[in-house]
C-alpha cells in the first residue's frame, strides 16, 4: 500500500516501512511516544472533548436562528416596536457585546465567562417562553419585554458561548 500511496517501487517501500519501524522502536527506547498515542491521553481528549461540547452548544442554542430571522421573531411576539426596528438594536447589541468581550475574557476568566453567559442566556429565554405563553393576555404596556429579553440574551451569548469555544481551542 505504502509502495502504491507514495509512487514508489517496492523495495523502496520495504526501506521506509523499516526505517519508521527503527524509529518506532528508537523511541520506545527512550520512553518515549510516537505522536499517535499521545492523541487519546487525558491530557489530549479533555480539552478536545471540552471543545466538542462548547460547540455543540453554541450550534444548538438558537441563536443562529435569531439572528437570521430577527423581524420574524418580533413580528411573532407581536412587539409594539418595529420588528425592523428592533432588529437594527439588537444588531448593534450584539455588536457592542462583542466588542466588549474581546476586553473581558482575559481579565475574568473563561470559566465565570461560561457560567454567566449560559445564566443570562437561560434567563433571558425562559422569559421569552413565558412571555410567549402569556402572549394573548398580555397587555400592550409589555410588548417592548421581547426586545430586552432577545438583547440581554444576545449580551449573555456574546459574552461567553459565541467566542469562548473559540479562544479554548487556541
Amino acid at each position: 500500500a505504502l509502495s502504491k500511496l507514495r509512487g514508489m517501487q517496492k523495495d523502496d517501500a520495504l526501506k521506509e516501512m523499516e526505517k519508521m519501524s527503527t524509529k518506532d522502536n528508537k523511541l520506545k527506547l527512550k520512553g518515549e511516544e510516537n505522536q499517535f498515542t499521545a492523541c487519546f491521553h487525558r491530557a489530549t481528549l479533555h480539552p478536545f472533548a471540552l471543545t466538542l461540547i462548547l460547540h455543540f452548544v453554541q450550534s444548538w442554542c438558537g441563536f443562529n436562528v435569531i439572528i437570521f430571522k430577527t423581524v420574524e421573531v418580533f413580528t411573532m411576539f407581536q412587539s409594539s416596536i418595529d420588528p425592523y426596528y428592533c432588529t437594527f438594536i439588537v444588531g448593534i447589541v450584539q455588536l457592542l457585546a462583542t466588542g466588549g468581550s474581546l476586553f473581558v475574557v482575559d481579565k475574568a476568566g473563561r470559566r465565570p465567562l461560561l457560567m454567566l453567559s449560559g445564566l443570562i442566556m437561560g434567563v433571558c429565554m425562559a422569559g421569552l417562553a413565558l412571555y410567549l405563553q402569556f402572549l394573548d393576555n398580555s397587555s400592550e404596556s409589555i410588548r417592548w419585554l421581547p426586545l430586552l429579553l432577545v438583547s440581554g440574551s444576545f449580551i449573555g451569548y456574546s459574552f461567553g458561548f459565541a467566542n469562548l469555544p473559540f479562544v479554548i481551542m487556541g
